[in-house]
């Protein structure tokens, strides 16, 4: 693959009701050192004045940036949706997004340019904030090792673990998206799940370096433990991961139980703040070994 000189970042921000944080985001944009950037700011239609204060901001800034452009929409249509929106809109040989509560690292896109290779993906280090403090962060896997796997190795762990893979620093060439296709919007509130299952199933190339390049906002819906998003989990996973596991792996067939498990224990609405509490606290020691399985399994084959 040519090696282009200066590439354009698109970088884009992902807003929906962002007002009280999304000036950070912007603000960290604005001091990439990295220079040949155009912004995209994508918003699901707001009902506060994040569209307002973005407008504001662009007004004694946009000089710094190749180009910028707000997109916005009247009615909220999910993460998915306005994922789309962004890449759709974006100029760029790269696209970096993040969302309008997280923070660039000051080298964030001149160290992901100068890391990318021939990767179509690079995945890079992160760090939890919540306020000021910064709060310890664990990876479950090498990140390193799994970027070596076939897509049939790489997409089967991604599909019965579902790790994390630090999201929100993930750095894509353009297209990708050209190859494997975009988000899907059937599952507006998880975008990750069923394009990474994608991804890593298909020929794409994935790297990793381990420098930090976000700053991740801690209580956001992808660290959430809500009852919905719990609901949410379940129904990506009989719709994407599924079809991705091994039927003849009893770990593989011991997931779909623990799925059909946990779905049962969180249908009841009834329940959801008495009885279901109780069960939970059982039920997330049968989980635990579980996962831990898995990864023990993987570890043993040099996945992990």
């Amino acid at each position: 693959m040519e090696k282009i000189d200066n590439p354009l970042v698109s970088v884009g921000i992902l807003t929906y009701n962002s007002s009280q944080t999304v000036l950070e985001t912007l603000d960290s944009a604005y001091h990439q050192t990295y220079k040949n950037v155009e912004l995209i700011i994508s918003d699901d239609g707001s009902k506060d004045d994040t569209v307002a204060i973005c407008q504001q901001w662009l007004a004694s800034h946009s000089d710094r940036f190749v180009r910028c452009e707000i997109l916005t929409v009247e009615k909220n249509t999910g993460i998915s949706a306005n994922c789309n929106r962004l890449v759709s809109a974006s100029k760029g040989v790269y696209v970096k997004y993040l969302a309008g509560d997280d923070i660039f690292m000051p080298t964030c896109v001149e160290d992901n340019v100068a890391n990318v290779g021939d990767a179509d993906m690079l995945i890079s280090g992160l760090v939890r904030f919540r306020g000021k403090q910064i709060l310890q962060w664990g990876n479950p896997i090498n990140f390193k090792k799994f970027c070596t796997l076939s897509s049939k190795q790489r997409v089967h762990y991604y599909a019965r673990t579902c790790f994390f893979c630090n999201v929100p620093t993930l750095f894509f060439r353009r297209n990708i998206y050209d190859k494997v296709g975009m988000y899907d919007e059937n599952e507006p509130m998880l975008e990750d799940v069923p394009f990474l299952l994608k991804l890593f199933a298909s020929d794409a190339k994935v790297a990793y370096f381990p420098k930090v390049t976000i700053k991740y906002r801690d209580g956001g819906i992808s660290n959430s433990n809500t009852t919905r998003f719990y609901r949410i989990l379940i129904h990506a996973f009989w719709n994407y991961r599924i079809h991705y596991l091994d039927k003849s792996s009893f770990l593989d067939r011991m997931l779909v139980c623990e799925r059909s498990l946990f779905e049962r224990l969180i249908g009841n609405k009834d329940k959801v703040q008495g009885v279901l509490k109780f069960y939970l606290s059982r039920y997330n020691l049968f989980c635990k070994i579980l996962n831990s399985l898995l990864f023990w399994e993987c570890r043993i084959k040099k996945i992990g």
